[in-house]
């Protein structure tokens, strides 16, 4: 069938067919917009609808503390004292003047340089070796002859109960006439006498006469309250040759 050709569309016709045109456009927008609208307004309706709300909880109370009781200290027993038993008395430090004050004030009592006996030598040369434990060794002068002095050899001892002085005896060797040699213990002696505390050794160096060509050197060790003879050296013979005491003979041992 042949196509009949449209017929041209008055102005009126144009205009009526667009404002139509557009009318439909917004038509369609508004139903769109209305869809929208109730497709996101129902549900949140229909949810609140649904939901019942929920009371929120009552703030909790805060706990109350529970009182905890003091740790209760730990008792320290009271040491118990102990008794001490109080020192035994002792007898005050005593110097060496003291020690020879003592021994010239009561040298008659004691019976000290009975022969002979020069008070202001006695003074001026006597002297005191401590041996510890308030003890001394003492060579108490009793006087000066014409090269060597006399003397006295005496163990001083202090104790709580008093003091207690001994004499000590000393070992000599005398030649006899006949040439034999005989040991004696004296408490006295003559000559210089050298006492050396490290050693507790004492050594006296006696004259036969003034000229110093003859004479004995005895040596000495202090042992518990007493002096041993270490040894002992003579030149008997005064024959004006003067040797030094170490080099005299050897008598003992």
């Amino acid at each position: 069938m042949p196509r009949i050709p449209a017929r041209p569309k008055s102005p009126k016709s144009r205009l009526f067919s667009i404002a139509y045109s557009r009318f439909r456009v917004s038509a369609i927008l508004s139903g769109v917009l209305f869809s929208l609208t109730v497709g996101c307004s129902g549900p949140q309706q229909q949810s609140n609808a649904v939901q019942t709300p929920v009371a929120s909880p009552s703030p909790t109370a805060a706990p109350t503390p529970v009182a905890t009781a003091s740790p209760t200290p730990a008792l320290t027993p009271t040491p118990t004292p102990v008794a001490t038993t109080a020192p035994m008395t002792t007898a005050s430090p005593v110097a060496p003047e003291e020690v020879l004050k003592y021994l010239q004030e009561n040298r008659e009592s004691l019976n000290l340089c009975a022969d002979f006996y020069d008070e202001a030598h006695s003074q001026r040369a006597s002297e005191a070796y401590s041996l510890g434990d308030q003890k001394y060794l003492v060579k108490m002068s009793c006087s000066l002859a014409a090269y060597q002095e006399s003397f006295e050899i005496l163990l001083y001892a202090k104790t709580s109960a008093g003091v207690k002085v001994a004499p000590l005896s000393l070992s000599e060797f005398v030649r006899e006439s006949n040439g034999e040699l005989t040991r004696n213990e004296v408490k006295s002696a003559g000559g210089l006498a050298e006492y050396k505390p490290e050693e507790r050794s004492l050594s006296i160096f006696s004259r036969s006469r003034g000229l110093g060509d003859c004479g004995t050197l005895a040596e000495y060790k202090f042992e518990g309250e007493q002096l041993e003879l270490v040894s002992y050296r003579a030149k008997f013979e005064c024959d004006g040759k003067f040797v030094e005491p170490s080099e005299y003979p050897l008598i003992y041992p």
